[in-house]
């Protein structure tokens, strides 16, 4: 009898400690970033001509001859002018040479931006309107006052990304990588829409950007393993402790002998610890980490809807049904959050989602349902067909690359660097068709 309760209570621990690693500590974890509905109203003019403020005659003009492309990174990412670049690798094409150099050899116009790497979407898009411009960044007056942080940002007067402003009169493509996605989405969403709180509160010192009714610049936007729905990823890691750790990191690096620039001016963190300042940005929802929450995304589409001109498409990619993501360095360092996505598509609760199985499918920080078009905003969608055309406000679903990782479109992670600049080539000759 002794020896049988002895069992029975072991039994017992293994069981409580079953139910804490496998429910409980699950539980909480997807519990804890819960952020509500995800609901929110356009924060454009829907009814606006999208076009209103730009010579059509002279886009399409432009379209004639060879039209840029303008690369925006992802979370954590840089740009070509970025520190990183000379001292780590080049972001677009990281370990297997560097992409922009191969295109123009080629004969192609291109450029890549740095854009705050942990700021929300709306204050990346407005960061990239400075740039292409030449002009100083507005986050405009009403969402300063909203967040808490300053009105303007860095001055690129005299510093435009293509050399000379960009008068919004000829043409651009955008493509952007994993989080570059979001970030465009809401850049193409101001451009035709605009924000009509920034243009009843600045009235005539309103920035350019906020009118409106400049979409016929944008010719066309691929977005590449992009959260576009989210991802479970981020929740389990928007916690408001782990945002705030990661915050402090960002500012020890603002440090004269560090090579990353979290471009975080607005926020206060220049070249100074402000422990303050850091956690006032990790409680905001002002930044990359809610926006890629499976609400965040949500309400990200609610206010910057698709425009109903500007033509996108989209790619995925997807891990190994057993989540292995290969022999590259970096593809091995995201098949653990991979097999989290996997194990939260599981039927878990996920944000108030219940997630099923068309969630589990992942390139190791991006479901594939996630990255292949936006739920929310009443866009439709289609499957690409060899040799077709992008159509005007439908999301174009490019073939899915199997047996790959997160980093199949800024770098070759499989070692194929043909296909993987071919990949690019094709992806302009269609935005150009």
């Amino acid at each position: 009898m002794f020896i049988l309760r002895r069992i029975i209570k072991v039994l017992l621990k293994i069981i409580a400690v079953l139910l804490v690693l496998f429910i409980v500590i699950p539980g909480l974890l997807v519990a804890i970033p819960y952020n509500g509905s995800g609901e929110a109203d356009p924060v454009g003019d829907l009814d606006m001509d999208e076009n209103a403020n730009v010579d059509m005659e002279k886009i399409e003009a432009s379209k004639k001859g060879n039209i840029p492309l303008i690369l925006v990174h992802g979370m954590m990412g840089w740009g070509e002018d970025a520190k990183q670049t000379e001292t780590m690798m080049p972001y677009w094409g990281m370990m297997n040479g560097n992409l922009l150099a191969s295109l123009r050899e080629d004969g192609y116009e291109v450029y890549a931006p740095s854009v705050g790497p942990v700021s929300s979407a709306y204050d990346r898009a407005c960061e990239l309107y400075a740039q292409l411009t030449g002009t100083r960044t507005d986050y405009g007056e009403a969402h300063a006052k909203r967040y808490g942080h300053e009105r303007y940002g860095r001055d690129y007067t005299g510093k435009a990304l293509m050399g000379e402003p960009w008068d919004m009169t000829t043409a651009i493509n955008l493509a952007g990588h994993s989080f570059g996605g979001p970030t465009l989405i809401v850049f193409a969403s101001i451009m035709a829409y605009g924000v009509t709180e920034e243009v009843e509160t600045s009235g005539d010192n309103v920035s350019e950007f906020f009118k409106g009714g400049h979409a016929g610049a944008i010719n066309a936007i691929a977005t590449l393993e992009s959260p576009s729905n989210g991802t479970p990823a981020a929740n389990y890691m928007n916690d408001t402790a782990l945002a705030y750790a990661f915050v402090i990191g960002m500012n020890v690096m603002t440090s004269p002998k560090r090579d990353m620039d979290p471009m975080l001016d607005q926020w206060g963190m220049t070249e100074k610890i402000d422990l303050i300042a850091d956690l006032k940005l990790s409680f905001k929802k002002d930044h990359c980490g809610y926006d890629m929450t499976l609400n965040g995304a949500k309400e990200l589409q609610n206010k910057f809807p698709s425009s109903k001109t500007i033509r996108y498409m989209s790619y995925s990619a997807t891990l190994p049904e057993d989540g292995k993501a290969g022999d590259a360095v970096l593809a091995k360092v995201i098949e653990v959050p991979g097999k989290l996505i996997s194990q939260a598509a599981n039927g878990t609760i996920v944000d108030g989602h219940i997630l099923k199985s068309e969630w589990k499918a992942n390139d190791g920080l991006v479901p594939k349902i996630s990255a292949q078009y936006p739920m929310y905003d009443g866009s439709t969608h289609v499957d690409y067909v060899e040799g077709a055309s992008l159509k005007a406000g439908v999301w174009t679903m490019m073939p899915n690359i199997e047996n790959s990782s997160h980093g199949a479109h800024c770098s070759a992670t499989d070692g194929n660097v043909i296909a993987f600049y071919n990949m690019y080539t094709e992806m302009i000759d269609i935005m150009n068709r």
